[in-house]
């Protein structure tokens, strides 16, 4: 890792020895690019009339991120891992977390852009120079495969690609993939000015650099005119599976085990739909809402805040409904006309 370019600096195959990332690669592996253009926002079919050329002069600015901050590292039986954040141009913050899979031959990114809508025309791009000679690049699309080794449209745009999930490129002696989630569209070999005829922006060619064009708001109609992210913190997430949130709740002692002692008074209300216990889980009882009062007992509805039960769960234990909408769904009724 290269904290002071934000940038991962090697990658080292250890069944060959040979280093994977280019050396003099104008962004670094994994590097952040910010560009603004000098061109005005929220006019509609303004894009496919501006023309650009070789003077750069609608590249109104170009940066690159930051010194980085190292905020997490950890070693697991799975494998390493490395967080590091920054903010740089465009963004509040950017953090990058970086897994090093243990016993297997790829690295995982995971990059997350937290940044305000603007409506200046603006583009932001992940570079991944790869160590490789004029290689073969190939792209998966929907239904088949593209590449630089087999006919395309005529007319079609070269300076950028739609991929479904990866690029994969190969010269005569290794071969590298880049798999993406979230950013199906790549720039190959440079950075082009997103106005025809898309000159190139790079100060040299590099064949084997893939830049990953993560966001844009070049396009006048039917896109955007402006973008903005959030971002989530780590933290935030929640356990994965049924067995690991036990264990989280296990490990929280008895505190949490009487707060899911039975409350006194009655059983609640069978549920409206018993067969239907699909996607609950358990939550302590805590109660009406602040503010609210509990209505008077009935026999066969309970209490106000009495909620239905679950066949099978355990005194005490409460259902926990994921979908807002299964929460507050009532039983459809066509509406009555007033001849009815």
């Amino acid at each position: 890792m290269s904290l002071r370019q934000a940038c991962i600096g090697s990658v080292i195959d250890q069944r060959t020895g040979r280093e994977l990332v280019r050396q003099d690669a104008v962004i670094g592996f994994n590097g952040y690019v910010y560009d603004e253009y000098a061109k005005a926002g929220a006019f509609n079919h303004q894009s496919s009339k501006t023309v650009a050329d070789d003077s750069m002069h609608l590249l109104a600015s170009r940066r690159t991120a930051p010194p980085a901050a190292l905020v997490g590292r950890t070693t697991e039986t799975t494998g390493h891992t490395l967080v590091h954040e920054c903010a740089p141009a465009g963004t509040r913050r950017l953090r990058v977390k970086v897994h090093l899979p243990r016993d297997a031959a790829r690295v995982d990114v995971e990059n997350r852009i937290d940044k305000t809508a603007t409506l200046a025309k603006e583009s932001a791009f992940f570079a991944f120079p790869f160590a490789l000679d004029n290689p073969v690049v190939h792209t998966e699309a929907t239904g088949g495969v593209l590449g630089t080794d087999r006919e395309t449209v005529p007319g079609s745009a070269t300076h950028m690609r739609a991929i479904r999930r990866w690029i994969s490129l190969n010269d005569d002696t290794h071969h590298a993939a880049l798999a993406t989630a979230d950013a199906p569209l790549v720039q190959l070999g440079g950075i082009m000015i997103p106005y025809a005829p898309y000159p190139q922006s790079l100060p040299q060619q590099e064949s084997g650099t893939v830049f990953s064009w993560v966001h844009n708001n070049i396009g006048d109609t039917n896109f955007p005119a402006q973008q903005a992210f959030h971002h989530i913190p780590l933290q935030h997430r929640r356990y994965g599976g049924r067995r690991e949130r036990r264990r989280a709740r296990r490990s929280a002692g008895g505190a949490h085990r009487r707060r899911h002692q039975p409350s006194a008074g009655p059983s609640p209300r069978p549920r409206r739909n018993p067969g239907r216990t699909a996607g609950t889980d358990t939550v302590p009882d805590r109660g009406p809402p602040p503010g609210t009062a509990c209505g008077p007992h009935h026999p066969e509805r309970g209490t106000a805040h009495d909620p239905p039960a679950v066949p099978g769960a355990r005194p005490g234990h409460l259902p926990r409904q994921h979908s807002a909408r299964r929460r507050h769904s009532v039983p459809y009724q066509p509406p009555r006309s007033d001849a009815a």
